[in-house]
């Protein structure tokens, strides 16, 4: 919920408040941390420091490289898809409400909730029970498919020059909106799919190494979103996007589809 708070607080408190509101919720995070108790087993190891973060790392690479690639596609596939809508969402959408349509830090911060809420009700949705049968690899080509069509009326919006602007922001933001719920179900199934199939002793390894391919796409994709926002026509970014995301879908539909989500897809 933090984003929707976040989106609704800030145009009304303004940044010298809210800066000091997030300095105080960090240092209470901080202080919370003395008080968890969570069960810790040892384990029993010969190995120092440095050895036993390289053994890691080399077990968790060997795993996803060689004995189930099926994860190391993932993990690039959401790398790119993250690299994209996360620039998006921090880069053109404040961007384009403030400078392109010229619109107040009110439109701005209700933006920032919708997408926030979106993602709240993606992470809701991914618990349905109908829903939560299609949270498997061999739907995952259809989530793309999915997350390029919902987002393109973000695109459309540009092309509704003769309406409101109040209209045009709406059908915007709807997008970013649709965009983030859909992405929220990938992501949800990406880790979904390494917490059942990875060996259990393996998991926190797996999920580190696919959040550290993962984190690589985002400074890439704000820079990247940087330079097109000033060279690229707005329609050409957002429909190209959608696009490629659709694509990627099709491309990707025998790639996840073997029965049962059996490993031998990684070939």
């Amino acid at each position: 919920m933090a984003p929707a708070i976040a989106g609704v607080l800030f145009p009304i408190l303004g940044i010298h408040s809210f800066i000091m509101i997030i300095g105080s919720l960090f240092l209470f995070s901080v202080l919370i941390n003395f008080f968890l108790k969570l069960p810790y087993v040892k384990a029993e190891s010969s190995l120092g420091l440095i050895k036993a973060i390289g053994s890691d790392i080399q077990s968790g690479f060997v795993y996803i490289t060689k004995k189930d690639r099926r994860l190391l596609k993932l993990a690039l596939i959401l790398s790119l898809v993250l690299m994209l809508y996360t620039s998006l969402s921090t880069v053109a959408l404040p961007y384009i409400i403030r400078i392109v349509f010229q619109l107040s830090e009110q439109h701005l911060g209700g933006a920032k909730a919708a997408t926030g809420l979106a993602m709240v009700i993606g992470g809701i949705l991914a618990t349905n029970k109908k829903i939560k049968r299609g949270i498997s690899l061999e739907y995952f080509n259809q989530w793309l498919i999915l997350l390029g069509i919902v987002s393109l009326p973000s695109a459309i919006s540009f092309l509704l020059g003769s309406f409101s602007e109040n209209v045009v922001y709406l059908v915007f933001v709807s997008g970013f909106a649709f965009a983030m719920v859909i992405f929220t179900i990938i992501h949800i199934l990406t880790f979904a799919t390494i917490q059942k199939d990875a060996p259990q002793e393996l998991i926190g390894k797996l999920t580190a190494f696919v959040i550290a391919i993962v984190m690589v796409g985002i400074p890439i994709g704000q820079r990247l979103m940087g330079f097109l926002l000033v060279r690229v026509e707005l329609p050409i970014i957002f429909f190209t996007i959608s696009i490629v995301t659709i694509l990627i879908g099709f491309l990707l539909r025998k790639t996840f589809s073997t029965p049962n989500g059996s490993k031998d897809s990684q070939a």
